[in-house]
């Protein structure tokens, strides 16, 4: 999956190092990534906002073949937004439905990274919006963290607070 891919580490490397073989490997990421269509339906905010930023990372090393899938992938990302604000996964393909917010940090990680590299007038709202209804839904100010899912799925997730993840809605609260 995108998020085994350690993209943003390698493009680093590329870019501090002029590193060759890391700025290749970067680029069969996105080929591979694009080739194989992942992913082709949305479940899991996380594995979206790996993807996108393995698009965005070859676009920072000058590689525009995958703008297209980046914009793709930006649509359906933003489309899966509820009203709320939150974005819903699922636990596996047809699972029951769920949010679980430190994958919604890192998807506004990509986000604000798609924001940064090529620019989106919707993506800011968007993430405020996520913000705001973390926020006033998830956080459990006693624990001094965010909830892991915003429900309960038996044997999968439950709402206990890890502070320990808090650090991944650090970039939205930023931005």
């Amino acid at each position: 999956p995108p998020r085994g891919a350690s993209t943003l580490g390698l493009a680093i490397l590329a870019v501090e190092s002029n590193d060759a073989a890391a700025k290749a490997m970067v680029y069969e990421q996105g080929v591979f990534i694009k080739t194989t269509g992942y992913p082709v339906f949305w479940f899991d905010g996380r594995e979206n906002g790996y993807t996108l930023m393995i698009f965005l990372a070859n676009r920072l090393l000058g590689f525009t073949e995958f703008d297209a899938s980046a914009a793709a992938l930006l649509d359906l990302i933003l489309s899966n937004q509820q009203p709320s604000g939150q974005w819903w996964g699922t636990a596996g393909d047809g699972g029951p439905v769920v949010t679980t917010n430190y994958m919604n940090g890192i998807l506004a990680e990509a986000l604000i990274l798609y924001d940064r590299v090529i620019g989106d007038p919707r993506i800011q709202p968007a993430i405020k919006k996520w913000a705001d209804w973390a926020w006033a839904t998830q956080w459990v100010p006693a624990a001094q963290g965010f909830q892991y899912a915003d429900r309960v799925v038996p044997d999968w997730t439950d709402t206990t607070p890890y502070p320990n993840l808090n650090g991944l809605f650090l970039p939205a609260w930023g931005y």
